[in-house]
């Protein structure tokens, strides 16, 4: 349900009346702003719900252990008489209005208004409720009855410098995101973040990246060029490009550049963040569009090697979450959709002020959470400044607040891209987490894989690439294991048994060759494993002889990669038939015996309705089998369905439970290589 209605009433009718007062030399005294409050609601609604008697048995039962059992409770007039209250602006009529709709239509099944002269209950009460948000905590919320029935509940707040802020906690979220109370509110969050044991203390040198901009003078800003030997504080950018930057560095503008980049030329995103490291007394930044060679294949390598590093060193991250591209900003004050209602507080002594309603919402999808470079960036940074659609938020690993500290627009620690505190740690001087079990360590990998899939990529070939920080993290997990295309030898051959996730949309293949087909990032699709047990090797029925993995710059281990192929001794079973229309596997072409499920890992594989397939059986549970299905290397097929050199590749995953189990795993083991 969405609140919609005149929210900034209030502001309008106050700013019009001190004008007339003023220009009339008045004096405005709080007697008379009382006025000008009590028509935020209709007359009705004045002398009942925001009565002081009424109101103070609604306001006291926050502090009753009973909560909902006490309150105020009133019969409204008749639904006629709402809506002509509706329609002259009462806030109140207009809340209980759509809240009745809801319950009405709910009540009768029926998309039916009330009748004209119907009334009903409705019990108000104050109380403090836990809410889902990273740091736990109680915070107002006012709550209806409807006809002992329908119960909802609205998050209260109120401006800093209005009277019921002496009642009330609770504050809207910024919304001036370039305003002084902003910077001030940050530099506390940045303070309090200091005591927090699981973060790392700020230092106070670190080399700075190759290039950065120098953000001193706001009116002449430029690429300082440090050739790592300069030690200072850094902030750095993470956001969205979405559109070309004209005005990127190149080796044709970099003898300029050093020297002086004109802000009309900087999209509005960086030029915020330039704006933000200024005021925050951050001379540097570092942005890719501008400290990365763009026209450099070289300078490109050699910088995106180093984005671990540049993140993770970072004083802290920048993350535009709200701006769609490079061009939108984010230090624009934020328009909501779904502002909160206005109405009068009235204090225990009768004097009134003005409390907020408004719905409790979650955090809204922003733009860099469907991206999967800004996933690395994001999870690396030690401190980071979230400007999201409807909030200034500071993230660390301690979790995600409002800088304010106000409750709304939050996420659950479900939804944060965070990484253990085990991985988090790694490398951190004075930090030294317990070892974690083996099972800890793959679930933290699996679930970070599983969201990195499902995030979009401008350029399909850097599906390795955009991993590659993250991927160096968790080596040091498994300084032993060798990572190759995306997966760590020592889970394999578990590791193989991943799937499609496409929520009923299977993607082509890529056309230019990216990974070997084994490997996730040779689809375009979100992944997950079929089961979560990758640390487990008691159950694996086939054995990896050999691997190998041509990399396309050997200097970067989590980078692209021209060839790969892996030497597998297992089960090949006899061909099957894969009947795409259902992904049923059966035993022949008659079709009457079902034996298994298959998942296909793309479209355009095969171009009938059904195919032809060997399962390579991976892993078996007892009950259930798990495998890859395969079809010989393109060119290499015999009439038996088989390779003639024995050469594979993957075409999808299956699970099965087979019903003569033993004459399946009977079959020999062979020795095949899949590309």
């Amino acid at each position: 349900m969405k609140i919609h209605h005149n929210t900034s009433k209030l502001f309008h009718l106050v700013f019009d009346w001190i004008q007339r007062r003023l220009s009339r030399g008045a004096r405005i005294d709080v007697t008379d702003l009382d006025t000008t409050i009590k028509t935020l609601v209709c007359e009705k609604c004045w002398s009942t719900v925001f009565f002081l008697s009424s109101f103070q048995s609604a306001w006291n039962a926050a502090s009753n252990s009973a909560g909902s059992n006490t309150g105020f409770t009133y019969t409204t007039p008749s639904w006629s008489e709402i809506q002509d209250s509706v329609e002259h602006m009462c806030e109140w009529c207009i809340l209980v209005s759509e809240e009745i709709i809801f319950f009405y239509g709910k009540l009768t099944r029926s998309p039916n208004p009330p009748p004209p002269t119907i009334t009903f209950t409705i019990s108000v009460h104050f109380s403090y409720q836990d809410i889902a948000r990273p740091l736990p905590n109680s915070v107002l919320m006012l709550e209806l009855v409807i006809e002992n029935d329908w119960r909802p509940h609205f998050l209260v707040h109120a401006a800093s410098d209005n009277l019921a802020a002496n009642y009330i906690s609770e504050r809207s979220p910024v919304s001036d995101m370039d305003s002084r109370t902003a910077y001030n509110y940050i530099q506390q969050c940045i303070q309090d973040c200091s005591h927090h044991e699981i973060c790392p203390q700020p230092s106070p040198n670190t080399t700075l990246p190759t290039r950065v901009i120098d953000c001193s003078d706001l009116l002449r800003p430029r690429v300082f060029i440090t050739n790592g030997s300069v030690q200072e504080r850094y902030i750095t950018l993470s956001y969205v490009w979405g559109e070309e930057q004209p005005y990127r560095l190149t080796t044709h503008n970099i003898g300029s550049y050093d020297k002086f980049v004109n802000p009309e030329y900087i999209p509005d995103t960086i030029r915020d963040a330039i704006t933000v490291a200024h005021k925050l007394s951050l001379r540097y930044l570092w942005v890719d569009s501008l400290c990365i060679i763009q026209d450099s294949e070289e300078d490109k390598a050699h910088e995106i090697s180093k984005i671990h590093s540049i993140f993770r060193n970072a004083f802290l991250t920048i993350v535009a979450a709200r701006a769609e591209n490079a061009s939108a900003g984010f230090l624009h004050n934020k328009i909501s959709l779904n502002t909160p209602s206005s109405l009068p507080f009235i204090a225990p002594d009768g004097s009134t002020g003005v409390m907020l309603l408004s719905e409790q919402e979650r955090s809204p999808p922003e733009s860099t959470d469907q991206r999967a470079w800004c996933l690395e960036e994001r999870v690396l940074s030690p401190r980071a400044l979230v400007y999201s659609k409807n909030a200034l938020q500071y993230e660390c690993q301690a979790g995600r607040v409002n800088v304010n500290n106000s409750h709304n627009f939050l996420p659950t620690p479900q939804e944060q891209p965070r990484l253990p505190d085990f991985v988090f740690t790694l490398g951190l001087d004075g930090n030294t987490p317990n070892e974690p079990s083996e099972r800890d360590k793959a679930k933290s990998w699996s679930h970070l894989l599983q969201q990195y899939t499902q995030r979009a990529l401008t350029k399909p070939r850097d599906r390795l690439v955009a991993l590659g920080a993250l991927s160096k993290q968790f080596h040091s997990l498994w300084p032993s294991s060798k990572y190759i295309a995306g997966l760590w030898t020592h889970q394999l051959p578990h590791a193989l048994l991943w799937r499609t996730r496409t929520k009923g949309k299977i993607l082509p293949r890529p056309q230019k060759y990216r990974a070997p087909s084994w490997s996730w990032a040779s689809v375009d699709t979100g992944i997950r494993w079929s089961d979560s047990n990758l640390h487990d090797m008691k159950s694996h029925i086939c054995d990896i002889i050999d691997t190998h993995v041509v990399l396309k710059n050997s200097a970067d281990p989590y980078g692209e990669v021209i060839s790969g192929s892996l030497t597998i001794n297992s089960i090949l079973t006899p061909p099957v038939i894969w009947n795409l229309a259902d992904d049923s596997l059966y035993e022949s072409e008659e079709m009457t015996v079902v034996i298994g499920s298959g998942t296909a890992d793309a479209t355009g594989q095969n171009s009938g309705d059904t195919w032809e397939v060997v399962l390579a059986i991976i892993r078996d549970t007892g009950d259930t089998q798990f495998g890859l299905c395969l079809t010989p290397k393109p060119g290499d097929f015999c009439e038996e369905g088989h390779s003639h050199t024995n050469i594979y590749q993957r075409v999808g995953s299956f699970h099965a439970q087979f019903n003569d189990r033993d004459k399946w795993l009977s079959i020999p083991h062979q020795q095949f290589k899949l590309v």
